[in-house]
């Protein structure tokens, strides 16, 4: 009998192996294991799971809406290619998005990488950086001195990237070898890991303004303790509560003022399913075809499932639009009730407010979308075709409320040039006008103007309490007088006085802001005398 050398029986095992074993035994996955029973979060949307209300954001929406969005919309118009130092260089700058994760996060994000490189639509400034790494769990790299930020560091400077260029990044990241199954408590101590590592990121990466979330894909075909169920499903979960402490203002997880502590937060995609059951959008996990032998790693072809609905929510969300594709010319312009000097308004009462808008180019502006970030406010019209040299108008209304004052931005989508700093696109702030309270003194009472703006003519009502002697006087912005409506002694009740826009001389004024004040003295002199004003445009 022969003696067979080890490397030889070594050769006969692998033969043994791969032509007598099934190709379901070799991979080891666990393929039966085909659902868990527990429901995406997503489509339990306002239902509840063992006591909880599903949704990916609170009250169990899918769609993140409100206070929240907004804020994330102001910090993505906001981004602007930096250079190596983090100063704003339109030119020669790079807006840097970096992957934050272990091996699944690697493989998923190794997919997308080359999506968004073919992408024609790219904005030609965004870099797009790996930054995951396999071996380094979520326990790891929330230590401030870990290696893996020394790597992170290393891929970047590959690039020809500094930390001080990143400002989006997406994190999809879990423990190893994790042994607290229980609900709620597992997703409850993960979701206070995340606000550890979104704590470091914000050191890491001085200049992060948004930050997106994922979920763990399926595992329940797992052969290995790595991350299996119910696990990566908890992840959702923690996920989900994370966010909605910093839009229920934790203030651990502050994104602005002086204690700002964290980027901003939200959903990119949630991509667990309950293996082979359909979630509502059709997503399923198949073994052995979307995973590696493991059952938990991801395949080539999971792999692109996931960059695959990235690729769809980077393109597609208005907080990732902006610096994401080429051509979004986009202007803001601050708004708030100080700003456009609306005053005091009472809750639940509109005060309208009018934008000059300037193209000094010599080519059409076109604003295709005017927009505001605060539901206190609203824009009229929402699109605008302005001529080279020349100007438009924006109504801007607002609507006071209980929580007091709003401020937000307005949104102009044009078709200038992409980088934000060089849009050609300026405003004036003209006046505050219209739709206020009645300015009310002693019983007598001053309406505002109506029409307004107006031309050629807009009437002016006024409410007397008793018998006055009143003057009604027309000035302009610099005080001087341009016109004496009234001057006469007129008995209680309401008056009403047209003008027609004219001067003392009959000269037809031009377009501007002008004030009109009522004096009235009554005459039962024991009552005090009366002065009332109010502003109003006229347009020639």
């Amino acid at each position: 009998m022969l003696k067979k050398h080890p490397a030889q029986w070594g050769i006969l095992l692998l033969l043994f192996l791969l032509l007598g074993v099934p190709g379901s035994r070799l991979s080891a996955q666990n393929c039966a294991n085909t659902s868990t029973g527990m429901p995406p979060v997503n489509d339990l949307g306002t239902g509840f799971w063992n006591g909880y209300q599903g949704g990916l954001y609170p009250g169990g929406a899918n769609e993140l809406s409100g206070a929240h969005l907004d804020s994330g919309v102001v910090r993505a118009l906001h981004i602007r290619p930096l250079d190596g130092q983090g100063n704003v260089d339109p030119v020669n700058g790079s807006v840097v998005l970096i992957s934050i994760g272990m091996s699944n996060t690697r493989d998923e994000f190794n997919q997308f990488i080359p999506m968004v490189d073919t992408l024609s639509t790219k904005a030609p400034r965004l870099k797009v950086v790996n930054g995951a790494e396999g071996g380094h769990d979520l326990n790891m790299v929330i230590q401030p001195q870990a290696s893996y930020w020394n790597l992170v560091g290393n891929k970047l400077s590959s690039a020809g990237l500094t930390k001080e260029q990143v400002q989006i990044v997406w994190v999809m990241h879990a423990e190893s070898s994790p042994n607290n199954p229980t609900f709620p408590g597992y997703p409850q101590s993960l979701k206070e890991k995340y606000k550890q590592l979104i704590h470091i990121l914000y050191s890491q990466f001085p200049n992060l303004k948004l930050c997106f979330f994922s979920s763990r894909i399926y595992a329940g075909y797992a052969s290995s303790n790595l991350n299996p169920e119910p696990y990566a499903y908890y992840s959702g979960w923690a996920v989900k509560w994370l966010i909605e402490e910093q839009i229920a203002g934790d203030t651990s997880l502050a994104f602005y003022g002086p204690g700002a502590n964290s980027p901003w937060l939200a959903w990119a995609a949630y991509t667990w399913a309950d293996g082979l059951i359909p979630r509502s959008d059709g997503l399923i996990w198949v073994c052995p075809d979307d995973f590696r032998p493991d059952g938990t790693h991801p395949s080539v072809q999971g792999a692109q499932k996931v960059a695959g609905m990235l690729l769809d929510f980077f393109t597609s969300h208005p907080t990732t639009v902006p610096w994401f594709l080429a051509g979004q010319g986009v202007a803001l312009i601050q708004i708030s009730p100080q700003v456009l000097n609306f005053g005091a308004v009472p809750v639940g009462q509109t005060a309208v407010q009018w934008l000059w808008l300037h193209n000094p180019g010599t080519a059409p502006l076109v604003v295709d979308r005017i927009s505001t970030t605060d539901s206190a406010f609203s824009a009229s019209p929402d699109s605008l075709h302005i001529a080279p040299n020349d100007s438009a108008q924006v109504q801007v209304s607002f609507t006071a409320q209980q929580t007091g004052a709003q401020e937000g931005y307005l949104v102009f989508k044009h078709n200038g040039p992409t980088s934000p700093d060089s849009v050609r696109l300026t405003a004036d702030v003209i006046t505050s006008i219209g739709e206020l309270p009645p300015q009310v003194q002693h019983g007598f009472r001053l309406e505002q103007n109506f029409p307004n703006p107006f031309n050629p003519s807009t009437r002016i009502r006024f409410y007397l309490s008793t018998g006055s002697s009143i003057r009604l006087e027309i000035f302009n912005t610099v005080g001087q007088r341009v016109r004496l409506l009234e001057n006469a002694t007129l008995p209680a009740g309401e008056h009403q006085l047209l003008w027609d826009g004219r001067d003392h001389l009959g000269r037809v004024l031009p377009s501007g802001v002008y004030v009109y004040r009522l004096k009235a003295v009554p005459l039962d002199r024991s009552r005090p005398a009366v002065l009332l004003t109010r502003k109003m445009v006229l347009i020639q």
